[in-house]
Order: C-alpha cells, then sequence, then structure tokens
C-alpha cells in the first residue's frame, strides 16, 4: 500500500490542476425570436472571458474573448453547437466586424465550410457536400479580382466565373454529365450580351441576349 501512495497522490494532483475553474458575473433565462426559453452564463475561466448559452441544460453556443472590455466591444471568437455536442459553426469578430477564419459542420462532424475574412471582406470560401466533396472554391484577391468554381456532388464542374473588380467577366455553367450548358459575359457579376447555350447532349439551344432592351 504504501507503494502506491506517491502515484495517487501524483494523479490527485493532475486531476486538481485539470478541474475547470469558473468565476460566475452574470447569469439569468431569456426567450429567442421564436419564444424559446435560453439560460445565459458569463464567467471568467482560466485568465479568458466566456458567454455561455444552453437550451435545456444542453450547451448551444459559446463566446470567448480574452477580458469582458473585448467582449463588449464585440471582440471575440464564437462556436455554435449541435444538440450531440458537435461543433456546428465557428465564427471570429473584431469589433464588431467580421474578421479571420470563419467554418461551418454538418452534424456528423463532417466540414461544410470554410472561409477567411480580412476586415469584413470574404477573401477565400470553400465549401462542401456531406460526403466530403468539394462544393464551392471561390476567392477574392485584394485588388477586387474574383474566382469561383463550383462542382456538382459526383465531382463534374457546374460553374466556374472569373471577373475584375467591378463584376466584368466570363462564365461557363455545366450539365451534370460534364457538358457544357450556357457560357458567356459578366457585366456588374450579371450576364451580359450573347450567351451560348447547349442541352445535356452538347447540342446547342437557341442563343440568348442580355443587357439589350427589347424592341418596341
Amino acid at each position: 500500500m504504501k507503494s502506491l501512495l506517491p502515484i495517487l497522490i501524483i494523479v490527485a494532483l493532475a486531476v486538481t490542476s485539470c478541474e475547470r475553474r469558473q468565476q460566475i458575473l452574470h447569469e439569468g433565462d431569456f426567450v429567442d425570436v421564436d419564444s424559446t426559453i435560453l439560460h445565459w452564463k458569463e464567467y471568467i475561466d482560466r485568465d479568458s472571458f466566456f458567454r455561455e448559452v444552453s437550451l435545456r441544460g444542453i450547451i448551444v453556443n459559446v463566446a470567448r474573448a480574452k477580458t469582458e472590455t473585448e467582449f463588449r466591444d464585440s471582440t471575440f471568437s464564437e462556436t455554435d453547437f449541435f444538440g450531440n455536442g458537435k461543433s456546428k459553426a465557428l465564427r471570429n469578430f473584431e469589433k464588431g466586424e467580421q474578421q479571420g477564419v470563419w467554418k461551418s459542420w454538418y452534424e456528423n462532424g463532417t466540414s461544410k465550410s470554410s472561409s477567411v475574412v480580412v476586415n469584413g471582406i470574404l477573401r477565400d470560401y470553400l465549401s462542401y457536400y456531406d460526403n466530403g466533396g468539394s462544393a464551392v472554391t471561390a476567392s477574392r484577391m485584394p485588388d477586387g479580382t474574383m474566382s469561383r468554381i463550383e462542382r456538382w456532388q459526383n465531382g463534374n464542374l457546374k460553374e466556374e466565373f472569373r471577373t475584375d473588380s467591378t463584376g466584368k467577366g466570363t462564365c461557363t455553367n455545366y450539365h451534370e454529365n460534364g457538358k457544357k450548358s450556357a457560357a458567356g459575359k459578366l457585366l456588374n457579376f450579371a450576364p451580359d450580351s450573347i450567351w451560348q447555350r447547349w442541352d445535356s447532349i452538347g447540342q446547342p439551344f437557341t442563343d440568348t441576349t442580355y443587357g439589350v432592351a427589347p424592341a418596341q
């Protein structure tokens, strides 16, 4: 028995050092927009400020900031949770403005989307189908140039476009079997001029003209 004592002491110290230490500052209930009653709690834990929201004892949202002052100034990160405890969405704010990495997940834990926001402007965006396949890949360069690729769930291209900062560029759409369905120019991020169109076996449809007022 004496030989086990040091081990027991070490285990006890380890458990004690990992215990959650909360200093609760405020808590109460509030009614959500859909009349759901939620419980909120604000506390200090391990030198960080937290605001925790729960529904019938299940945590649905946690916001974290370095200090309460930063939280009140809308500088924090927050995570939404599914009822099974898995993360649903992660967001970051700096003085109320979207900033940094934003992520979301499906309920089974697989990634749904990931984006990078710089000073409130979306720079890079990725989204995924629930089977893990890529859905959308988009990026915006500092000069405003944009590119976007969207895929069908089978992996084939669905749409690809590129524009400059004014929204002038080109776009091509595809049928699910991979064949082109439409292609043309963009102006102000909208179809412009003559667009060519094809059916799902590659036969041409009648072209569509955009940006021209109909004849009276």
